[in-house]
């Protein structure tokens, strides 16, 4: 009988603690959230203009494309030379892009520091003005790729072409 009341008596002590403490952690965490210092959000100048290399087996895979068909080797013949201008154009202007991306990423951690939002936005007017030229580059090359496109393709592919596109260009954008 003696040890039943011992075990009971601690048991009793052991429930009562646990769920004491259990309600006093909670209040504590909510008095006292945890502040983690903010990441400065990634800055891609590629997807900012519209840099685009497309995937030839995926644009393939969706247009449901058959190696059989006659104009299956122009089409890739089409997409290879338009990554490769893509590629050369990023391998031209790759030190302005990397001093862009330095610009704003030194514009984002003075944000953090002052919260003066006018700072970020002037980098950023700043930098839009100096790749206005290669944005439009990007766009003629973009227009020519769809000339090119448009007669090797039927018109229920070539929508699909459109569609897929604009899909890639949304998921790249920031």
């Amino acid at each position: 009988m003696k040890h039943f009341l011992i075990a009971f008596f601690v048991l009793f002590a052991l429930v009562a603690e646990a769920q004491f403490n259990n309600g006093r952690r909670q209040r504590v965490v909510n008095r006292n959230p945890v502040t983690q210092q903010q990441k400065t959000p990634e800055f891609n100048v590629k997807q900012v203009i519209g840099l685009s290399i497309y995937d030839v087996d995926l644009v393939i895979k969706k247009l449901k494309l058959k190696e059989s068909s006659d104009n299956y080797k122009k089409i890739i013949t089409v997409f290879n030379a338009f990554n490769r201008q893509q590629r050369e154009l990023s391998r031209i202007h790759s030190f302005e892009f990397s001093e862009a991306k330095s610009k704003v990423e030194t514009a984002q951690k003075d944000v953090l520091k002052s919260r003066d939002y006018s700072v970020l936005q002037k980098v950023y007017k700043e930098v839009s003005d100096g790749f206005v030229p290669i944005t439009d580059q990007i766009k003629e090359r973009e227009k020519k790729l769809d000339e090119d496109l448009e007669p090797l393709l039927s018109k229920k592919q070539f929508k699909k072409w459109k569609k897929l596109q604009m899909k890639i260009k949304k998921k790249t954008k920031p």
